[in-house]
């Protein structure tokens, strides 16, 4: 699983194929709550899985991606947004993140 907090080395990864991206941020406990769903993704999905981890505010991720609270999870195919999913004061589960893919 590849985690970046740099949007050239993220736009990079999901220009090139079908990516899962959580946008989460190291201070936040919904986003630590949800981690471990996320990554039991890996042993479940052919969807490459990428993490962008976006801790400070000045991060151009937060805009240039329109991420408006953490975590957020994305899906890209070839570059394009498919689809997302946000926390909205509950959790993001398994059942929302497989009706995103």
């Amino acid at each position: 699983m590849f985690e970046t907090s740099e949007k050239k080395e993220l736009m990079g990864k999901i220009a090139k194929e079908k990516s899962l991206v959580l946008f989460y941020a190291s201070w936040c406990p919904d986003c630590a709550r949800f981690m471990p769903t996320f990554n039991s993704l890996a042993s479940k999905t052919k969807v490459t899985l990428l993490k962008a981890v976006i801790d400070e505010d000045e991060n151009p991720i937060w805009d240039d991606f329109k991420i408006g609270r953490v975590p957020t999870v994305v899906l890209f195919e070839n570059g394009k947004e498919k689809g997302r999913v946000e926390e909205k004061g509950g959790s993001i589960d398994a059942a929302k993140l497989k009706r995103l893919l």
